[in-house]
Parts: C-alpha cells; structure tokens; sequence
C-alpha cells in the first residue's frame, strides 16, 4: 500500500509533526521575590458622617519602622483640639503595598 503525499501531510499536521519551530527564544517566566514595601495609611473620620477618608502618608522597608511612625503620628494626632474632641477620629495602619484600603 503506497501513501500519496497528501496523507503524508494530513497526518503529520493532525499529530503535531508539522508544527512550526518557535520564534525566537523559548523563555520561562520567573516569578519575582521583591521585598514588600509597607504603606503607613491614615483613615480620617468624621463626627457625624458615614465616610471616612484614607490617605497614603508613607512608605517603609520594615514593618517594624512603619508600625513606629504610625504609634508616634497617633499620639500627636491625639493632641489636636478636634482629636481631642472626638470632632475628628485619624487612626494610622500599616499595610503591605499590594494592599488598598479604599478598595
């Protein structure tokens, strides 16, 4: 039994000889390992409104450093005359950067 050239061909397309080679480097994608960043977020709320408001205040390396700046921006918060009235509540949280609170 003789096989025309068209079997031939019909064969090697549907079993995946005939693919065509890759273009250009076959690479591996390589996960990333970057250092997390640690973002020190204020939520400001205010007496009376259901809101609150959050900003972005700083960046840090360390969660230690950030947990810091936050304990010490609380305290002198807390010394404002509308803190101190409850008029307006600001507390701080350190969250890493892949976090968004306003999400």
């Amino acid at each position: 039994m003789r096989l025309s050239r068209w079997s031939v061909i019909v064969f090697m397309a549907l079993s995946g000889c005939a693919a065509a080679p890759p273009q250009g480097p076959v690479t591996t994608p390589v996960p990333t390992t970057r250092p997390l960043a640690w973002m020190l977020w204020a939520e400001t709320t205010y007496r009376g409104v259901l809101a609150s408001k959050w900003t972005l205040d700083a960046a840090y390396e360390r969660l230690a450093e950030c947990n810091e700046h936050a304990y010490k921006a609380e305290e002198l918060m807390s010394k404002l005359p509308s803190v101190a009235r409850g008029d307006v509540i600001i507390s701080y949280i350190c969250l890493p950067d892949t976090m968004d609170p306003r999400r």
